[in-house]
């Protein structure tokens, strides 16, 4: 029952005037009923949240561990308990909770966060890979993602194009798998990657095989495909394909270039290449100090002479020795590259 209003005692010759009772304060914003908007807004935080659980848990596992997708999980309801009690009582207006999910940036919060999570989990996103080897695109290579037994995406195409279909943004372990000639190969598709669906260079590189390289007799250079590798014998890993040998020692008649075929991983072992001796002459001109030292080529027992002297070599490597009086003087000579040797003796 409302109050009538008061009519105030006026002096004579003056207007009564009436006083207007108190009007009620307008009822409080913090209304702690449930409405349309506020059961709306708590849904889809709620669906957020549980889609965003369900993102953590379809990470492959091999790239995202058992206790990382707990951790991740606890670590997502936990900050949306605690960021909601933060704003529901640091704003220190006691709201309550349908008050609170009225309020416009928590709306606007919520918006954003579906915005982003429902892209998360729809698994309409693609990477395609460029495979290439020796700059050349290579078709009919085929992949596995992730834990899969099996691939499920065919093989590249003649331009080396391959598509994988189907994923989560997230980063993905992709297994090439091995072709005869080619190594297997693993790669990690990055979450920027797949989310922007990128192309992916991928180069794959040629399987290896451990070749022995011999001569008769050994001490040959060994070239393959035009550059210096060595000198035989030598065990060299040679790529799947066909490779070019050649072999050049001094004294030797230089064989023409062969060519092998490497097809299998396993240990080629081809028999000895038979290197012909070229009897070619040369003359070396040896000395000592003091004079008159004898000469001995190659450990060989008979003296070619005393010094000064000049003698006759074969093309090749020679070690010279000089004697004389109990002093010794040696070394290593290359015919025809050395013209003279000559050497001070010591005791």
């Amino acid at each position: 029952m409302s109050t009538p209003p008061s009519i105030q005692q006026e002096q004579p010759g003056q207007t009564p005037s009436i006083k207007e009772p108190p009007q009620p304060a307008p009822p409080a914003q913090n209304s702690s009923k449930w409405g349309v908007l506020n059961i709306f807004v708590l849904a889809v935080l709620l669906i957020d949240l549980l889609l965003l659980t369900l993102y953590f848990w379809s990470i492959p596992q091999d790239k995202f561990e058992h206790f990382g997708k707990v951790a991740k999980t606890l670590t997502e309801w936990l900050t949306a308990i605690v960021g909601f009690l933060g704003y529901k009582f640091g704003l220190k207006r006691e709201l309550a909770v349908p008050a609170v999910l009225r309020e416009m940036p928590i709306v606007v919060f919520t918006a954003i966060l579906t915005i982003i999570v429902i892209p998360l989990i729809l698994p309409f996103y693609h990477v395609t890979l460029t495979v290439e080897a020796d700059g050349k695109a290579l078709s009919g290579v085929t992949v596995m993602v992730d834990a899969e037994s099996k691939s499920r995406f065919g093989g590249s195409d003649e331009h080396g194009l391959l598509k994988i279909t189907d994923l989560l943004p997230a980063s993905h372990h992709i297994h090439v798998e091995k072709k005869p000639e080619y190594e297997s190969q693993d790669h990690t598709a990055t979450f920027l990657q797949v989310l922007l669906m990128k192309r992916i260079k991928l180069p794959l590189k040629r399987a290896e095989a451990t070749a022995t390289i011999d001569t008769t007799p050994e001490g040959a250079d060994i070239y393959v495909d035009g550059s210096k590798v060595g000198r035989t014998e030598k065990i060299l890993p040679l790529t799947i394909g066909t490779h070019s040998i050649e072999f050049k020692m001094p004294g030797y008649r230089i064989p023409s270039k062969e060519i092998i075929n490497i097809v299998t991983t396993e240990p080629y072992h081809p028999p000895p290449w038979k290197l012909e001796r070229i009897l070619e002459w040369k003359s070396l001109n040896v000395d000592s100090f003091p004079h008159g030292a004898e000469i001995y080529v190659d450990k060989q027992s008979k003296s070619k002479g005393a010094t000064p002297a000049t003698i006759r070599l074969l093309a090749g490597e020679h070690t010279i020795e000089l004697k004389k009086d109990g002093m010794v003087a040696s070394g290593t000579v290359s015919i025809p590259k050395d013209k003279g040797f000559s050497k001070r003796l010591d005791k």
